[in-house]
């Protein structure tokens, strides 16, 4: 019997302590809900509205970006005919509704050692000018070369004029390339590339080259003015016996780590991330000025972990998303373009925010809540929720909206200089891929 009465109570204990975590779940879970709809009451709702833009059918959106003025999308389209997958850069005018392929690919004429090579277009988004005039895109070289990103292609779609363009590595020049196996004395691959506002300057990033491996990598940056028709070349290093050296810091942008590439949209300012010192790992962020080519530290994490970096209108203002341990840790900082004021960026609403993107003009930046697109005025601090499933022209299919995908440590160029107007994905109903949609948003309450 005492067995008896000792099982019973053993039994009462343990359901009365499962009750007792059960309700301890229950008030943790509604006092969670509770906090985060009192969090998410912290940020205001701003007057937006979603509108489709593309009617890819049964092909299929990649890449997008919208010009500075808001006025004109470009974006890559992949047509699925039967076997066979053929892309094309597509530019529509958003008010009007006009669009028109600027270029096919597949298109063969590459010059010598490359033969008949056809051009395929690259990984990396295209980009277009303020005023629709000027497009620019990476070209993949298709069999039997097999080189991504290889050339830079530059469009005027109105003329359908398009120039080529590829960048021999100055360290090679004079160098008897054959002896040393190198195939061709041309950088090997384009991992980044920016455009000003009114289509005139051109900033790249340029990585390794078409020689045996043993030589290590190289990295550089290079500005085209396009106007008129020169280039200049920052921090590329030399062949100095038969390997890749750097005469000074900063070097080896893009490589290693500081992945961030923007340039201001004036023109004035590249931002890049490159290494610091002998130490491998010591990487920053740095401002090169464009006219007299002088480089500026901007930051001293000597860390390599920049996934995300951009740069406003005049230049003056640095928005960046770092994934590393130093300073606050992981999150969006700002800093000022001579290095002072470096600030984390914190939200009222969530632990930290990652960043997706900034305005041109530098005003505001915008990032995710889950499901949410949020945004935050730089100048007051506040916060607004701009889309979400109750937005007018919201569109659920198999996922929810998101911001335009970007290939990894891309910046991307999304929303429009004064930040009233900015790219969305999402499937349609019944619809496995993902269209161009364009959120509005009331241009004078985004001012208040």
């Amino acid at each position: 019997m005492d067995h008896t009465d000792d099982k019973d109570y053993g039994d009462h204990g343990g359901n009365r302590k499962v009750k007792r975590i059960l309700l301890i779940f229950i008030a943790l879970f509604f006092g969670y809900v509770s906090g985060l709809l009192s969090l998410f009451s912290q940020a205001g709702t701003l007057p937006t509205k979603i509108r489709r833009l593309t009617f890819s059918h049964n092909n299929k959106v990649i890449y997008s970006s919208i010009s500075a003025s808001g006025q004109y999308v470009i974006y890559v389209l992949e047509k699925n005919s039967g076997d066979k997958i053929q892309k094309s850069v597509r530019l529509l005018h958003i008010d009007s509704g006009k669009e028109s392929g600027i270029f096919v690919e597949g298109n063969n004429g590459v010059k010598k050692p490359y033969g008949e090579g056809s051009l395929l277009i690259g990984s990396k988004p295209p980009l277009v000018s303020a005023d629709g005039k000027t497009a620019i895109f990476a070209l993949s070289l298709g069999p039997p070369d097999n080189i991504l990103d290889h050339f830079l292609a530059v469009l005027k779609p109105g003329k359908g004029d398009i120039k080529v363009l590829s960048f021999p590595n100055v360290g090679l020049k004079e160098k008897d390339i054959s002896s040393l196996g190198f195939e061709n004395p041309n950088w090997e691959r384009i991992s980044h590339y920016a455009i000003s506002h009114d289509g005139s300057r051109v900033a790249c990033v340029l990585k390794g080259h078409l020689g045996p491996r043993r030589f290590g990598n190289c990295s550089g940056i290079v500005l085209l003015d396009l106007d008129s028709g020169t280039r200049r070349f920052l921090l590329g290093p030399d062949f100095i016996d038969e390997s890749w050296k750097c005469s000074s810091f900063p070097c080896n942008p893009l490589l290693g780590g500081g992945w961030a590439f923007s340039m201001s949209g004036n023109g004035q300012k590249v931002l890049f991330g490159a290494q610091s010192s002998e130490e491998q790992t010591d990487f920053d962020l740095y401002i090169a000025d464009w006219g007299s080519g002088r480089f500026m530290k901007i930051t001293k994490f000597n860390d390599r972990w920049f996934s995300l970096a951009d740069i406003g209108f005049d230049g003056s203002q640095v928005l960046f998303y770092y994934n590393g341990k130093k300073h606050r840790g992981i999150g969006t900082y700002r800093v000022n373009s001579d290095g002072s004021g470096l600030q984390y960026v914190e939200s009222p609403c969530l632990p930290r925010i990652e960043l997706y993107g900034i305005s041109g003009d530098g005003s505001a930046i915008y990032y995710k809540n889950v499901y949410q697109g949020m945004m935050m005025s730089l100048n007051s601090g506040v916060e607004f929720i701009i889309f979400k499933e109750k937005t007018p022209g919201y569109v659920r299919g198999v996922s929810p909206m998101d911001f335009p995908k970007s290939p990894a440590f891309w910046t991307p160029k999304t929303i429009s200089l004064n930040g009233s107007r900015l790219l969305l994905f999402g499937p349609p109903m019944g619809r496995q891929s993902p269209e161009i949609y364009l959120l509005s948003i009331d241009n004078l309450k985004l001012r208040q």
